[in-house]
């Protein structure tokens, strides 16, 4: 539409800052009319400071805005300034936010919550190696579809990680299940806790006379 027009032409080193202002004009257009696209643009813009003076208040409030309406850049951009800590909130609210969308940095800082029990996340083993698995998952993709290479080191890193934390808590997780099991057959009578035990029931077996 009209403001990426004039967005693209901005970027040409050869034209001057008009284009960022007219492409911000068409940009705060459509956010006012709901469009998120838009209001992802119109933080971008407040916050570089493009074709206007540089307001990060201002542009985070917009920011937030296409955020809480599930624009994914705009995810994307709470998430990364969140987990570098050059924003301030509730990073748990917007990791899962950006979970639920699908955002592999998202849902790789929510394991790391779930890992720890940080940021007001209940400590889950299991929570944890299901979000660093997805991650993991959806960064060896953009891989493949990268030629078999990197797009960027944060991809890189992210499946290094991811992939390293997976194996510990499979392992963890898988010894976290057993003794569930064993606690479940344990209050089924298959095996009664020796406080429990009765005089003639050795193993839980009555004693028929």
């Amino acid at each position: 539409y009209c403001g990426k027009c004039f967005e693209e032409t901005g970027d040409d080193k050869y034209y001057s800052n008009d284009y960022y202002e007219t492409a911000l004009e068409w940009y705060k257009k459509a956010a006012d009319h709901g469009h998120v696209d838009a209001q992802c643009k119109v933080g971008e813009f407040y916050y570089e400071g493009k074709g206007v003076r540089r307001d990060t208040s201002l542009g985070l409030e917009w920011y937030v805005k296409a955020a809480e309406n599930n624009q994914k850049d705009a995810l994307l951009f709470m998430v990364e300034g969140l987990s570098k800590g050059t924003l301030n909130g509730n990073a748990a609210k917007w990791y899962k936010k950006a979970a639920e969308a699908g955002i592999y940095l998202g849902e790789y800082h929510l394991a790391i919550c779930y890992e720890n029990g940080k940021n007001g996340v209940t400590k889950d083993a299991k929570k944890a190696l299901e979000y660093y698995r997805s991650a993991k998952e959806k960064t060896e993709q953009l891989y493949w579809d990268n030629d078999n290479d990197w797009p960027n080191n944060t991809v890189s890193e992210v499946w290094k990680m991811s992939d390293k934390k997976v194996k510990e808590l499979t392992t963890i997780v898988s010894k976290l299940d057993k003794k569930e099991q064993a606690k479940q057959k344990a209050g089924k009578g298959g095996v009664i806790p020796p406080k429990e035990r009765q005089f003639g029931q050795p193993n839980g077996n009555p004693r028929h006379n």
